[in-house]
């Protein structure tokens, strides 16, 4: 893949319990800041979301949810139309986003589980990003990393195409959806591994493919990339941050190498200068 066909993704967390970020942009002024540094930095699209995801993060409701977001999106999709994606499973919030603000990128972690999302993104005619939950989990997502119920990437790579089904039988564009293999959500590192060549496995030129890879945990245990861990006792919090996206930047070559031509991010400049 060319370097010019890559788009990175930046993560705008207004969560106070995310598990990279937390509490560093619940103030709506320091969000939209940092979000349009990672657009001068290299940025495609900005994603925004009000609830952690993380394992052990507590559910927060539609209200708490939209508080969060709100006062950033209104600000950031008026300066970026067309670059702004928010990481939810409601759609009421995306209704009223749509509503109230304007058209956006709809990133559900649950994979489109509820098919009052695949209806709301069909009706008003949005782009999204559908990413690999276990349908066993039954969009439960902490039912998904407590259990672990993924045996192989056969496994991943057959739910999503179920559902991609039922998302175009819905009435969803296929040139309008970004499919994410999920890494990390109920997967063990083999099985992680293997869905970095997602694209290949899905064998499906429909659809582009979207990976978010960046400090997740799975990159502190597993060697993705042929290079060595980390003590991670020695290290501070900043030092260990820094291997943490050092290490990403590693496993997002490999991505990209194998067809992924979205990348979702923390370190918008460092990805940028590796992969832009």
């Amino acid at each position: 893949m060319s370097r010019h066909d890559v788009k990175l993704v930046g993560i705008l967390n207004t969560t106070p319990d995310s598990f990279s970020d937390a509490n560093q942009f619940i103030d709506p002024n320091t969000a939209l800041e940092h979000a349009y540094n990672m657009a001068q930095s290299g940025a495609h699209m900005i994603d925004v979301g009000g609830e952690s995801t993380r394992p052990g993060a507590e559910p927060v409701p539609l209200t708490e949810e939209w508080d969060r977001i709100m006062p950033v999106l209104d600000g950031l999709m008026h300066s970026y139309p067309d670059s702004v994606s928010v990481d939810t499973y409601h759609p009421e919030t995306v209704r009223k986003i749509a509503a109230e603000i304007g058209p956006f990128v709809v990133n559900d972690v649950t994979g489109m589980n509820n098919p009052f999302m695949r209806e709301a993104v069909a009706e008003l005619s949005l782009r999204c990003i559908v990413s690999h939950l276990p349908f066993v989990a039954g969009g439960d997502i902490q039912k998904a990393h407590q259990a672990k119920p993924v045996d192989s990437a056969e496994q991943v790579v057959n739910e999503l195409g179920q559902r991609l089904e039922e998302m175009v039988n819905a009435g969803i564009e296929p040139s309008g959806i970004l499919v994410d293999p999920g890494f990390g959500f109920g997967k063990d590192p083999r099985i992680n591994r293997d869905l970095l060549r997602l694209p290949e496995l899905m064998h499906d030129d429909r659809f582009e493919y979207y990976i978010g890879v960046s400090r997740k945990s799975s990159l502190r245990r597993e060697d993705f990339c042929g290079k060595p861990l980390a003590d991670f006792k020695t290290m501070g919090e900043d030092e260990e941050r820094q291997w943490l996206d050092n290490r990403s930047v590693e496993v997002a070559k490999i991505a990209v190498a194998n067809g992924f031509s979205w990348i979702r991010v923390h370190n918008v400049g460092l990805h940028a200068a590796a992969l832009l």
